[in-house]
């Protein structure tokens, strides 16, 4: 193969097999945000959130911090709801969700956990909403183990599509695409700036695939290929120091 087959090729897979529609966001829905601590989720549930008021301004959304005790994430909740125009909620007992779901009605709940302990807080969960969204977050730049692990703490059957972070820093998520790949896992949507309230931040589909085409364009080592005419033998990312 030449460099451009296969660069080519790595687009196709792109298309075809790592990107997925985003999640269809009815009335009435509850979304569940999973990940590691530290990937993302809190920023990803405000841009679903930011997502869902641009479509239905007068519909009712809230930003719910599930059993987290980490020191500044509900004050950081609060904020960025209030950015946002959407209600926040703080609960340390599962039973209240229930009692939440039903106020909003038609309103949309998103559910942001703490990482801490994923598998038992889906469990939980899913037993008082039983209908419930689980959507992954994944930082890019995690590495193979983490990614691993946070869909095996899940289960690959509950799984619609993960939710990708931090590609807004350049760094073309090589290893976390490999085990999407591998598992067949698509991705939905990804983040491409740092400002929750900004909805072009937010790729989906078809514009996400373009985009992680550019990054894998960018990264690959194309022009030393052509020059050769040849695949480098060495094609590991050119990640920043």
């Amino acid at each position: 193969a030449t460099p451009n087959e296969v660069v080519d090729h790595i687009v196709s897979v792109v298309h075809s097999s790592l990107t997925k529609p985003e999640i269809d966001v009815v009335p009435g829905k509850n979304l569940l945000i999973v990940g590691n601590p530290g990937s993302g989720k809190t920023s990803m549930a405000a841009r679903l959130a930011s997502r869902i008021l641009e479509r239905d301004n007068e519909g009712r959304v809230a930003i719910v911090s599930y059993c987290d005790r980490r020191l500044g994430s509900w004050s950081t909740c609060q904020v960025i709801a209030n950015r946002l125009g959407a209600e926040s909620y703080r609960i340390q007992d599962p039973k209240e969700l229930k009692k939440i779901s039903e106020e909003l009605g038609l309103g949309v709940m998103i559910i942001d956990t703490s990482g801490a302990n994923t598998q038992e807080d889906i469990s939980t969960i899913e037993q008082i909403l039983p209908n419930v969204v689980v959507c992954p977050v994944l930082a890019c730049d995690a590495s193979e183990s983490s990614t691993r692990e946070i869909l095996n703490s899940i289960g690959e059957e509950k799984i619609h599509s993960v939710m990708l972070t931090r590609l807004e820093q350049n760094h073309v998520p090589w290893e976390t695409l490999g085990v999407l790949l591998e598992k067949g896992v698509s991705i939905s949507s990804g983040t491409f700036g740092r400002d929750v309230a900004n909805p072009e931040q937010i790729k989906f589909d078809k514009e996400l695939a373009k985009r992680i085409e550019n990054l894998i364009c960018e990264d690959f080592d194309l022009e030393w290929s052509i020059n050769h005419n040849q695949i480098p033998l060495d094609i590991t990312p050119r990640a920043p120091s």
